[in-house]
């Protein structure tokens, strides 16, 4: 599944609980993508790839955080965040809409890693950039 250790619970630190939701989510509504993406099915793979459970927390994570979603977002902060208005427009629109952005989201992760090439070593750079990509996304959607 891809896990980093012998104990799941010591990879859910950084996306927590909600983590796990969106692997859910993304299993039970994109069957496909979930397969695609956990079997690492498609382009030229790493000899190292990154672990696709925690993968999808440190995405999870990202998001969580680039949105202000994470402990101690003051109502200021999101508001002063264009991304964050945008999303909490989306999110008032659709419940699910942050499991939507996640599947999206880990669908574009694993493209953009196919495409720089790295390997397990490279995860947090790529990472970093898919966020940076789909904070800009929202930050250009009107509304």
């Amino acid at each position: 599944m891809g896990w980093q250790g012998e104990d799941p619970a010591t990879d859910f630190r950084g996306g927590g609980v909600f983590g796990l939701r969106n692997l859910l989510f993304l299993a039970r509504r994109r069957p496909s993508l979930f397969a695609e993406l956990m079997g690492k099915t498609r382009g030229k793979r790493s000899a190292w790839e990154y672990p696709f459970a925690v993968g999808g927390i440190n995405l999870t994570y990202g998001l969580q955080e680039m949105l202000g979603l994470r402990k101690n977002a003051t109502t200021d902060a999101i508001s002063r965040n264009r991304a964050a208005r945008h999303f909490i427009n989306l999110l008032v629109k659709d419940e699910s809409a942050f499991d939507e952005l996640f599947c999206l989201s880990y669908d574009l992760l694993d493209r953009r890693w196919i495409e720089a090439g790295v390997d397990y070593m490279g995860f947090n750079q790529v990472l970093k950039a898919v966020v940076a990509e789909v904070e800009e996304a929202l930050g250009g959607l009107s509304g």
